[in-house]
């Protein structure tokens, strides 16, 4: 994997705002987070 794929977030916001840009329908997206950062709300917004 290319470094330049690889993106980390400090807030959710952000990278929901990153993700809707550059995703694609067939792609496939490894979401790395704590459940105390909330990553549920990605999947959501990312997906809906």
């Amino acid at each position: 994997m290319n470094e330049k794929d690889v993106y980390t977030f400090d807030k959710n916001e952000d990278a929901i705002k990153r993700l809707n840009e550059l995703k694609k329908s067939e792609d496939c997206i490894l979401v790395k987070a704590s459940q105390s950062m909330n990553f549920k709300e990605i999947i959501e917004k990312i997906y809906s």
